[in-house]
């Protein structure tokens, strides 16, 4: 039997790169927009930011790429996105813009780290 190609999984690597650059976008507008402003610079918050944006592209690549920790960063990375949109949910919804925003984003980010957790390469 062959084997059938699963889009999904490559729409699966597609997410995390792009939430990824996402978190590298997002620590360098917050970068200039400190430096601009506030004249001030917080490299452990960059690089903080930096670390996730990391994490997120190793593990979207390493799971098209079909790497034996694959799976690790699979859970890992589904669990702080879980977290995240859960606490996003429970405590910070008018802060992403209010009940219309925020609580379907957040059960996206629910669903979207429940799959990374389960999902599995053949």
């Amino acid at each position: 039997m062959t084997n059938q190609k699963k889009y999904y999984h490559g729409a699966f690597a597609l997410i995390w790169i792009a939430l990824g650059l996402v978190c590298f976008f997002s620590a360098f507008q917050t970068m200039k927009m400190d430096v601009n402003y506030f004249k001030r610079f917080n490299l452990a918050g960059y690089l903080f930011i930096s670390f996730f944006a990391v994490l997120f592209i190793l593990t979207g690549v390493s799971f098209f790429k079909r790497w034996p920790f694959s799976r690790i960063l699979n859970v890992i990375s589904g669990l702080i996105i879980w977290f995240y949109s859960l606490v996003v949910l429970i405590f910070g919804v008018e802060d992403v813009g209010g009940l219309f925003v925020g609580v379907p984003l957040s059960l996206a980010g629910i669903a979207f780290g429940v799959w990374s957790i389960l999902i599995k390469r053949e």
